[in-house]
């Protein structure tokens, strides 16, 4: 997907050629089915919001299993786009689609 900001006149033009959204849960290595990342989180990589909170609910560290940053509750969302993605994933051929 490319992405480019700004006239081309301009210094500051921003444009992004490429970048990969992984949709597998580091946590359940199946993608995730609740796709969620934390306010604080720098990568796209998202993992499943309910076995996250299971799991930390137990262990009590909240840290993003993915970068390790330590969050609060409050601070994980459900990632609209990676949900839209896994949603035409499905639809296009299930789990054995590539994306």
């Amino acid at each position: 997907r490319t992405f480019m900001a700004g006239d081309d006149d301009d210094d500051d033009d921003l444009m992004v050629l490429s970048s990969k959204l992984p949709l597998k849960c580091p946590l359940t290595g199946k993608y995730a089915g609740v796709p969620a990342r934390t306010v604080k989180c720098r990568h796209l990589a998202v993992f499943d919001r309910d076995t996250f909170l299971l799991m930390e609910r137990r262990a009590r560290k909240w840290k993003c299993p993915i970068c390790t940053n330590a969050v609060k509750l409050c601070e994980v969302f459900v990632d609209g786009y990676a949900s839209h993605v896994l949603e035409e994933l499905k639809r296009l051929g299930g789990e054995d689609a590539e994306v």
